[in-house]
């Protein structure tokens, strides 16, 4: 296997280092430590595994999480605290840190939990890729009694690709990175979008275009329980302005469309999510209407941030 040669030509103690941003939720925090412990099977060891969380809330909560989690490991969980409510911040400290530390980075979120074989799947994919980052797949799942619409209708899709692939997208809910390829490259999360969102979508497209080799895992499956407040349908019109929106903020730093084409875009996501629907009830299927309203505002939310109506990241 190629390797990169660390610019900083450091002598690693930790081999891998599973890295958390949180930000106030220390109950799925806690999950999240004990599932991670309960993946790491002694007898599989990838050398010595450690976990960095990086808590961007309120001091505290999280830091009893971490103590009570870290009696479960075999390696150690090292805890810093940012408290700057701005994800930007909060992940750049993980690269910082985390490539002084190890010489291999796994991403996940906090309100996430891994499949078992997660691990093992994104480091089977880069060594038959050789790439500097693998990303994985991330399943929403619902407890019994949750609206059937969220499934029904596809607000719960997560794009897909085949396994080995270069993806279009990335995700920072599940990710493995080459720490020396930060090192050489200086590729980092944008601050100007920590408080809106987007950071990592541009994130990853930074990675590719400092030559960084982008490659995806199917059987790489992390899981994200939608919270309470998550399976209401306000939550996700809400999400879906937010998200047509956020890429009119994200293109004022790419500047990979004219404002004129994506105006046009919202436009058009905005009609067609209703002839669409109308289509459906005329073939004598479910129209799914909740959906339509969905896409349309995300096209809404498009517009408006062509307009320069910026909406802040919620986390």
């Amino acid at each position: 296997m190629k390797g990169h040669v660390d610019p900083r030509h450091v002598a690693y103690a930790i081999d891998v280092l599973i890295c958390v941003c949180t930000y106030n939720r220390p109950d799925q925090l806690r999950r999240l430590l004990l599932a991670i412990a309960d993946t790491l099977d002694p007898a599989q060891s990838r050398g010595r595994v450690d976990v960095l969380v990086v808590d961007d809330g309120t001091r505290g909560p999280a830091e009893h999480a971490v103590a009570e989690a870290s009696e479960r490991f075999l390696g150690e969980i090292h805890y810093h605290h940012v408290g700057s409510s701005n994800v930007a911040t909060a992940r750049n400290t993980v690269l910082e840190v985390g490539t002084s530390l190890a010489p291999w980075l796994v991403f996940i979120d906090d309100d996430c939990t891994p499949d078992p074989e997660w691990l093992n799947s994104l480091f089977e994919v880069q060594q038959r890729t050789d790439a500097d980052i693998v990303t994985g797949h991330v399943v929403y799942t619902t407890p019994p009694g949750a609206p059937a619409w969220l499934h029904e209708q596809p607000f719960c899709d997560f794009t897909t690709y085949v396994d080995g692939e270069e993806p279009t997208h990335g995700t920072t809910a599940n990710a493995l990175v080459r720490s020396s390829f930060l090192l050489e490259t200086g590729v980092r999360f944008r601050q100007s979008l920590g408080n809106t969102g987007g950071e990592d979508m541009t994130f990853f497209d930074d990675v590719k275009k400092a030559g960084g080799r982008l490659r995806y895992s199917a059987k790489s499956v992390v899981y994200e329980e939608l919270a309470p407040a998550r399976r209401k349908l306000r939550y996700h019109l809400w999400r879906q302005m937010w998200l047509g929106n956020n890429m009119a903020e994200i293109n004022r730093h790419t500047h990979q469309w004219t404002r004129r084409r994506l105006f046009l875009r919202g436009g058009k996501w905005a009609v067609t999510a209703w002839t669409d629907a109308l289509g459906r009830l005329r073939r004598r299927e479910p129209p799914q209407w909740r959906w339509a309203l969905a896409l349309s505002l995300r096209g809404i939310g498009l517009m408006a941030g062509v307009l320069g109506i910026t909406l802040k990241h919620r986390p």
